[in-house]
This record gives C-alpha cells, sequence and structure tokens, in this order.
C-alpha cells in the first residue's frame, strides 16, 4: 500500500469517527393522548376512629387493685384488663338499700292486712305498695352500677387494642371515670390535614393511595370523613380515610386522593426537558431531533400529561433527550 493510499485511508476513518461522534443514539416511541389521576398529597397517621372506641369506666368510686394489660397492646375478646375494688362507702350503701326494701317489703305486708281486717285505709296500702317498689328500684339502680360487688374485673368487649390506659394499680378514680380506652382491630383509619383552599376538591368516596413514610408496600383507601372547620392547631381541614388493608395505629403516611383526571399527551417523565421554566420534548425530522415546546399538565412520577403541538407521525424521543439540541443527529437504537 503506497502512502497516498494510506494517508487517503486514515482520513477517511477520521471523517467516519467525526460523523459517529456527532451522532446521539435514542429510543423513540409513537406518541399518544391519554389521561392520568390529579393527585392531592396529605400527611397523617393511622389511630382508631372516633366513632369505634370504647371507653371502660365504673359507675362507683374505688381503687385501682390490678392492671393486667398496658397501653398499645392487643387484647382479645373477654381478656381481663384490671382489677377494681368498690369503695366501702358504695358496698355499705347498697346493703342499706337492701335492708331499706326488706324493710319497705314487711311494711307493706304488715299494711295489706290490716286492710283486710278494716283497719287501715286503701290510701294507707297505696303508700306502703309506693314505698316497696322505690326501695326495689333503688336496689335495682345500684346493682347495676355495681355497688353490690365488692370487686369488678374490667375485661375486654372485642378483640382490639388498648388505645389509652390513664391508671395505675393504687388509683383511687372518682365514680365514672374512665379506666381504659380500646379501639377494635378493623376501626383504624388515616386522618391527615389538607389545606382549606383543596376542600372542595376532596369528597367522600374518593380513591386514596396511603403511602407509609416508615417504608413498605402502600395501601389502597377510600375518603371517609371531610371536616367542615379548621384543626386548631395545625389550621388545616382533617380528612379521615379509611384503608383497604392492614395499618398500625400511630404509623405515618402520605396520602395521594385522586380528586381527578386530565387529558393530554402521555410523555415519560425522562422525555419531558424544562429550561428556563420552559417545557419541550424532541420528535424525529428524519435523522434530525425537533424540538417541540410544550406545556406540563399534569406532572407525574412516571409519565407527565402534557399540551403542545405534538405530531403523532414523527417518533417521539424518550431516552436521550437530555443529550440533544435542536437539529442535532440522530439514530434509534433498538
Amino acid at each position: 500500500m503506497t502512502r497516498l493510499t494510506m494517508l487517503a485511508l486514515g482520513a477517511a476513518l477520521t471523517a467516519g469517527a467525526a460523523h459517529a461522534e456527532g451522532v446521539t443514539a435514542v429510543h423513540v416511541q409513537t406518541p399518544h393522548r391519554g389521561s392520568a389521576p390529579t393527585t392531592l398529597t396529605a400527611y397523617g397517621e393511622a389511630a382508631a376512629a372516633s366513632q369505634s372506641l370504647r371507653t371502660l369506666t365504673v359507675a362507683q368510686p374505688g381503687q385501682v387493685a390490678a392492671v393486667f394489660v398496658t397501653a398499645g397492646q392487643a387484647v382479645k375478646r373477654g381478656q381481663p384488663l384490671l382489677r377494681f375494688i368498690t369503695a366501702p362507702a358504695a358496698v355499705a350503701a347498697y346493703s342499706q338499700a337492701q335492708t331499706a326494701l326488706k324493710l319497705a317489703q314487711t311494711q307493706q305486708a304488715h299494711t295489706r292486712q290490716l286492710l283486710a281486717q278494716q283497719l287501715a285505709t286503701k290510701d294507707q296500702a297505696a303508700a306502703a305498695d309506693k314505698a316497696a317498689a322505690d326501695a326495689q328500684s333503688a336496689l335495682a339502680a345500684l346493682a347495676r352500677d355495681g355497688a353490690g360487688r365488692g370487686a369488678t374485673v374490667l375485661t375486654s368487649p372485642f378483640d382490639g387494642v388498648v388505645a389509652t390506659l390513664p391508671v395505675s394499680v393504687g388509683d383511687r378514680p372518682a365514680a365514672g371515670a374512665t379506666l381504659a380506652t380500646l379501639a377494635p382491630l378493623s376501626g383504624l383509619q388515616v386522618s391527615v390535614g389538607i389545606e382549606p383552599g383543596w376542600r372542595h376538591e376532596v369528597h367522600i368516596g374518593q380513591a386514596v393511595e396511603l403511602e407509609p413514610l416508615g417504608g413498605g408496600p402502600a395501601t389502597p383507601g377510600r375518603v371517609a370523613r371531610i371536616d367542615s372547620v379548621l384543626n386548631p392547631t395545625t389550621r388545616l381541614v382533617d380528612v379521615d380515610i379509611v384503608p383497604s388493608g392492614a395499618v398500625i395505629g400511630g404509623e405515618a403516611f402520605r396520602a395521594q386522593i385522586a380528586v381527578g383526571a386530565k387529558a393530554g399527551w402521555l410523555i415519560p417523565h425522562g422525555a419531558v426537558r424544562v429550561e428556563d421554566g420552559r417545557a419541550f420534548v424532541f420528535q424525529l425530522a428524519g435523522d434530525k431531533a425537533q424540538r417541540v415546546a410544550v406545556t406540563i399538565v399534569q406532572p407525574g412520577r412516571d409519565s407527565d400529561v402534557v399540551d403542545g403541538p405534538i405530531d403523532t407521525r414523527r417518533p417521539l424521543v424518550t431516552i436521550g433527550a437530555y443529550q440533544l439540541d435542536d437539529g442535532a443527529a440522530v439514530r434509534i437504537d433498538r
């Protein structure tokens, strides 16, 4: 091979390499229209629905003798929670009511005998009957309130979780004070806060995707309640969401509430470029990239909904758009 031939071949290889270096390999797809949900993002945590909570109390004063569970513990139906000893004064009141009933019944029987002998009037007999009935009602009321029991073991009315346990061994709560609060396992909901301006966009029954902030798979849910007033602490509108799957009380979530849908061109998120606040994509005109200005209607994690003069006859660049300039040479990488 002559020196002249070698020089010509080298020049050709150099030109070919330069041409190859100026061509960007891209992936493309046919543009198509569609829609994507419009979502509202809110944050909150799982807690028992207020209407599902069960508060356990004793209508008599007394003392907590033993506590068998702790707050946050899962319990079964019928499982003992705590032992409560009724105050001696309440037991004494029940005993006095029993004595009063016996006395009233004895007086009632005696008055009836006198009436039969015409030694008492009907009014006296009626008064004795009323006194006996009143004594019976008073004793029944004390019995319903537990005054007749020296000690009471409170048990769980269902399978659930001990939401609160505000008493300890030795405490002397007043009559009717809360001793424990229980939440059923199926009664957990996620409460989130939204800005007041979004309230008119959120409706009962809307689909929600609940993403655990601590990691793990998302859980679907539905909007169950929307407050009509601002939360005084957060200054947001509280929205309650009922999850379809199991959640843990106190677990934090990011809620994606589907409040509508936007229609337009469905473009892969990585294909949409934004420079100086202006969005654009690239389509192919032969072997050249052509920049097409678009407006982002609905951003998304995987796909964006955009509007603009996109030509369905020209391939849309999906991978490689960030290496392109308007008019750049391209080749389709298959």
